[in-house]
């Protein structure tokens, strides 16, 4: 099996979210398969054993490059739960020191003795999630959630806890993503990325953007990158552009992003569901039932992924970036034809053919 540089899992401990957005691929909020807190304890150590196999066996490793694993937990949103910060003191004093270690929220239910209690903890990160300036994210996220948020990337800010922003692109918002960029600089985060929002089948025409839009909203993020780091500011705020398409305005194509589906990552959901990319929502196990080295190892989707991750998918096959771009972003193809090793369908790039 190829080796790879790192490991990402995304532990999603809740359904459960106060907010109801636009864009959301969560339908179902309730708690009836939720782990408890001891069995959230309980996981935590099967996927400690996971990724001591993964840094044994499957990660390259020299002097000079290795890899460090990563665990985001999520929802829902993960501050709902009662038990969580319980929860999180735990696994931070038992893995600090095994995994960088990050939260996503909406930011909505942050408070003060909580951020000061993430600080104490050593939670590497916080993502937030913000689309747009407040009329456009209220609308997307409901009303009066931008200033929560905002106020809870304050307390982040004040107690010294790195803070990374998201921005989910759709057809309302993605003009928007440089005053938010220059919002959030304002506010003190040190990183902001973005991604194209996945439709689900009642959203298709109204969050998906089309192929000329998705062309200029990557032609905004590229411009954006460059802008500030002419100015100097990459050393405190960086604009990540880590996603599928987002990459092709670099000098060099050596820098293409290609989906890591299937080959270094894994999401975990409440019930104990393991999928390839929480973006497609593709069931390869449980862990409940199996162990993560088994589902990663011997799932057939996944053994599917990384066979056909040399292959251009259906439609790249004349394109120069084919074995770079490797089909662009593969959970959008799947909720467009429910087949991953096709064409991104946002994908202008004709003139490479």
């Amino acid at each position: 099996m190829k080796k790879i540089d790192t490991f990402g899992l995304q532990w999603h401990i809740t359904k459960r979210c106060n907010l109801r957005c636009t864009h959301c691929y969560q339908e179902d909020y309730s708690l009836n398969s939720e782990m408890s807190f001891e069995e959230l304890v309980k996981t935590f150590i099967k996927m400690k054993d996971f990724i001591r196999f993964v840094y044994k066996d499957l990660v390259y490793k020299n002097k000079n490059k290795r890899g460090y694993p990563s665990l985001s937990i999520t929802g829902g949103e993960p501050f709902v739960r009662s038990d969580f910060m319980k929860f999180l003191e735990i696994i931070t004093t038992t893995a600090r020191n095994d995994f960088v270690i990050s939260i996503l929220t909406n930011g909505t239910l942050l408070s003060r003795s909580i951020c000061n209690n993430l600080k104490n903890f050593g939670i590497d990160y916080v993502q937030v999630s913000i689309d747009g300036d407040e009329k456009t994210h209220d609308l997307i996220r409901g009303k009066g959630t931008y200033k929560k948020a905002i106020k809870g990337i304050e307390y982040l800010v004040n107690e010294g806890v790195r803070v990374s922003i998201s921005f989910t692109a759709h057809k309302s918002n993605y003009k928007s993503f440089p005053k938010v960029i220059e919002n959030m600089k304002k506010l003190g985060a040190n990183f902001i990325w973005s991604n194209r929002a996945i439709p689900f089948d009642k959203n298709k025409d109204i969050i998906s953007l089309s192929n000329e839009e998705t062309k200029e909203y990557c032609n905004i993020i590229n411009e954006q990158r460059q802008k500030y780091i002419k100015l100097g500011n990459y050393i405190d705020f960086e604009i990540g552009n880590p996603c599928a398409l987002q990459q092709i305005y670099t000098d060099s194509e050596n820098e293409i992003y290609s989906c890591h589906a299937g080959i270094d990552i894994l999401i975990l959901l409440e019930n104990g569901d393991v999928l390839p990319c929480r973006r497609m929502p593709v069931k390869i196990g449980n862990i409940r039932e199996t162990s993560l080295k088994d589902i990663y190892l011997n799932n057939e989707f996944m053994k599917q992924l990384r066979r056909n991750y040399n292959i251009p998918v259906k439609g790249c096959e004349n394109c120069k970036l084919a074995q770079k771009c490797r089909g662009g972003l593969k959970c959008l193809s799947y909720a467009f034809y429910q087949n991953p090793h096709i064409k991104d369908p946002g994908c202008w790039i004709s003139e490479y053919h």
